[in-house]
């Protein structure tokens, strides 16, 4: 995923950003399991008094390693950044990184993959560590997400459970691939200090304001008036029942039936 551009609206008065990075890939097994993915790692960011536009970039699951012929890595997970570079990933406002692709089997203990991490937050988490292949007949979990992707266990070809977690391990077979890690992402909430365009024009009691033309002003110059009673009125500004219509042009009230020819008055 190539990421994407956001543009604030202008009366935005802050916002709070979560990235995190794709699960790694579990290494294939064949003689041995391999070993889970790691988890993407996590951050988060309060921004006050934002503007202008925002580029994004979202990191993908890492690929699961093969089984045939040689076992292969799995491929770690993709870095999600946040930033407002083009690019997002060039000098980015936070990123977090992906989990490390598990290693593939091999005969004897392999460590766990190490999980992402997050940087440029007010809160940065290190995603979870695979768990070890310790011997031929123990799989790998892949490693959790602080987001709160579980890694995915036990399982031939399970992928981490999204958001972020690791892929689990090969087994120990002919097909015993990795797992694919769970999709990085990135969460953006925005407050806002209310509408803001156009401005507010002059009026009187009880008089209704709508807009003069598209995105201006706001003017209190329209011929609806609502009395502290309760009661509409339609030009008068005094009305002195539920809804009352004052108006030198016949017909005053008009019923239009557009199912049917014609209109009753």
């Amino acid at each position: 995923f190539s990421g994407g551009v956001l543009t604030l609206p202008s009366n935005s008065s802050h916002v709070v950003v979560e990235t995190w990075g794709g699960g790694g890939g579990g290494g294939g097994g064949n003689t041995w399991h391999g070993v889970g993915g790691g988890g993407g790692g996590y951050s988060a960011k309060f921004v006050n008094n934002p503007s202008g536009t925002y580029y994004y970039t979202v990191g993908t699951g890492g690929t699961g390693g093969t089984s045939s012929g040689s076992p292969s890595a799995g491929a770690s997970g993709g870095t999600t950044c946040f930033g407002t570079n083009s690019i997002a990933c060039a000098t980015p406002i936070m990123s977090a990184t992906g989990g490390m692709g598990g290693p593939a089997s091999v005969d004897g203990a392999i460590a766990g993959s190490q999980g992402g991490t997050g940087t440029g937050g007010d809160i940065n988490i290190t995603g979870g560590q695979s768990e070890a292949a310790y011997n031929s007949t123990e799989s790998s979990c892949g490693g959790a997400s602080p987001k709160g992707g579980q890694g995915g266990c036990a399982n031939v070809s399970t992928g981490g459970q999204q958001p972020g977690g690791g892929g689990a391990a090969g087994n120990i077979s002919a097909s015993g691939d990795g797992g694919i890690g769970g999709v990085g992402g990135f969460v953006i909430h925005i407050y806002t200090t209310g509408i803001s365009n156009g401005s507010v024009g002059s009026g009187t009691a009880g008089q209704f304001a709508y807009y003069d033309s598209t995105g201006t002003n706001l003017s209190a110059t329209s011929s609806i008036f609502a009395s502290s009673t309760g009661n509409i009125g339609i030009g008068t500004t005094t009305p002195y029942s539920k809804l009352s219509i004052t108006s030198s042009v016949l017909p005053q009230l008009l019923l239009s039936d557009m199912s049917a020819s014609g209109a009753a008055g």
